[in-house]
């Protein structure tokens, strides 16, 4: 009942006025067959008294039958356009169930936090609920409209057969029992399994796009790896064809024990039926639409068995969705004590710290930082030192697992995160390459701007993007892919500064990029850095670099090691201190001696 009435819930909020109509044709088809067979019954007996006539004085003329086929055929047509309607309603079903499916999904995906992208669990659940908001979508709606369908059916069938031949009526039923308890189980060891092979076809999942994607084909055909990865992918493929043949034999050996017993069941029954017929208990027209009835009624119970079996799984699996939105803290509902300063005068970093969920080992200790509005700071240090992590902290993406950041005097662990996130504009290392119009691709740095060509254009020059945006075919309304139409690609430096664009467009506070000239030429580097002092004037500028040539032009440097703050001063200061810093300017400016 609880399976029933999850599957009602949900496809009643995805299309409750199509619901309405598959429940008023389904009650239209069971009275139409219930009437099929009185019909169907009256038939019979006429022309068991037609046959008769030779040895009786009655007659039953050819025109007694006239309104009875009438009848039958106008019933006929009203079931076949009964049935029609339901099938052409299912697949609407599915659609709008599938939609409303995919729509969790997303506004569970979208609300989570970055911190949660980081946990192996989060990406199990969303692979299991993306599956299922597909594959499973359809059980339910099969599921649900058979069963209405089959329930009214055989509750109009039944009472038919009370008519005739009550006792069939609890044979059939009981006839019923093994292959729903057959069914029941089989369906909870299919979950189990599917349940088991997340991570496996997550694992599968990404092989088949390294082997497919536009992106990855460069370097799958330039180091030849399409066979090593297609090996790969066979044998996670071979694994999964491996557990589902061993739950298969399982459950096909279930299901033969069954519908064994309840064929041995409905044949006793219709032994039953043939005896008491020849004993003259039962009028032959009657056991004949016992029959009949007798064989619907258990097509019809065997049909909602499969039916409610299909919801059960359809439900059960479509239950990863509540368990995906339980690996997702639900955002607080509660008033925040602050908001962030529209333009704080200093930003304060205090004893920051950071770990992340996969991880035991801190990306960020006792992290001291000051900024300034006017200054650009440069954080610099080796590879794997928490550049990235501080970024993402200073962004208001990740959550200070210790110490504070505030903006002014305020903590913003007490504001509203989407309002803090408004404030920054962030340049990432690893930034998206948005296939869509130049213009749109732009234009997602201050999505209140998206339609203002003057102030994207005024970003893409400020990025140096204008030149090569404007000689393409549509200009800033052409397809940034050659997958799409009329699109094109660019080159990486160009998706950068596309990247730096969307940063220059939002007119944020704070401005933190994270390596931004990375892909960049000396000559576009060097005006970067030139908007990057201008920006400065007002607002407080943070950017992550490995170029010390840059960085020495900073107002000031922060050197982290080992996710701690190791040296920090001005280019002039930290040289003179001879650290780290000094060493590591020092080799890689003999690189260009």
């Amino acid at each position: 009942m609880r399976t029933f009435r999850l599957a009602f819930d949900l496809v009643a909020k995805a299309a409750r006025r199509e619901l309405f109509l598959t429940i008023s044709l389904t009650v239209i088809g069971g009275v139409v067959t219930a009437a099929e067979l009185l019909v169907g019954r009256r038939l019979v007996e006429l022309l068991v008294a037609a046959d008769a006539t030779a040895k009786t004085s009655a007659q039953v003329r050819p025109g007694d039958l006239v309104p009875w086929l009438i009848a039958l055929g106008v019933l006929l047509v009203v079931g076949s356009l009964a049935t029609t309607a339901l099938v052409e309603l299912r697949i609407l079903l599915n659609e709008l169930v599938y939609r409303r499916a995919v729509d969790q999904l997303l506004e569970t995906a979208t609300g989570a936090e970055l911190e949660a992208f980081d946990d192996p669990d989060f990406h199990d659940g969303i692979q299991r609920a993306r599956e299922n908001a597909d594959q499973h979508a359809w059980q339910v709606v099969w599921g649900m409209v058979t069963v209405l369908t089959t329930a009214l059916t055989a509750i109009a069938i039944g009472a038919v057969l009370v008519s005739v031949a009550p006792l069939l009526v609890p044979v059939a039923l009981l006839a019923y029992i093994p292959i729903a308890l057959v069914s029941i189980r089989n369906t909870r060891a299919l979950y189990a399994m599917h349940f088991g092979m997340a991570e496996l076809d997550r694992d599968r999942a990404y092989h088949e796009r390294l082997l497919t994607g536009r992106l990855e084909a460069k370097e799958v055909r330039a180091f030849g790896l399409a066979p090593w990865l297609r090996n790969r992918h066979d044998m996670l493929f071979a694994e999964r064809i491996r557990r589902t043949r061993q739950v298969l034999a399982r459950r096909t050996k279930l299901a033969l024990l069954g519908s064994s017993v309840t064929a041995a069941m409905l044949v006793l029954t219709l032994t039953i039926v043939a005896l008491l017929t020849l004993d003259n208990r039962i009028h032959v027209a009657d056991a004949a639409v016992a029959v009949v009835a007798f064989r619907q009624l258990s097509a019809r119970l065997a049909g909602m068995g499969s039916a409610i079996t299909s919801m059960f799984e359809g439900v059960t699996f479509l239950r990863n969705f509540e368990t995906f939105r339980d690996l997702v803290p639900a955002r607080s509902t509660a008033q925040f004590s602050a908001q962030p300063p529209p333009q704080p005068s200093t930003i304060c970093v205090a004893d920051l710290g950071y770990s992340y969920p996969s991880t035991d080992d801190p990306a960020l200790t006792g992290i001291h930082l000051t900024l300034r509005r006017g200054e650009v700071v440069a954080i610099v240090g080796p590879n794997g030192s928490g550049k990235s992590t501080l970024a993402k902290l200073l962004c208001g993406l990740l959550p200070p697992a210790a110490g504070a950041i505030r903006w002014d005097d305020i903590n913003i662990a007490d504001c509203d995160p989407q309002e803090v996130r408004r404030l920054v504009a962030p340049v990432f290392q690893d930034f998206t390459r948005y296939e869509h119009t130049a213009r749109e691709a732009i234009g997602f740095g201050d999505l209140a701007q998206i339609d203002e060509q003057d102030a994207i254009a005024l970003a893409a020059r400020q990025a140096g993007a204008d030149t090569f945006l404007e000689s393409l075919a549509k200009g800033y309304d052409t397809r940034l892919s050659t997958a799409f139409d009329g699109g094109t690609d660019l080159s990486v430096g160009q998706w950068q500064r596309i990247a730096i664009a969307r940063a220059f467009l939002r007119d944020a506070p704070l401005v933190v990029m994270d390596e931004p000239a990375a892909s960049l030429d000396p000559r576009a580097e060097v005006e970067l850095f030139e908007h990057l002092h201008e920006l400065g004037r007002n607002r407080l500028v943070v950017f992550i670099s490995h170029r010390f040539a840059t960085v020495k032009r900073a107002d000031h440097i922060v050197m982290l090691m080992g996710g701690r703050v190791a040296e920090e001063g001005t280019h002039a200061e930290l040289m003179t201190q001879r650290g780290l810093y000094h060493e590591l300017y020092t080799l890689q400016a003999q690189q260009f001696n």
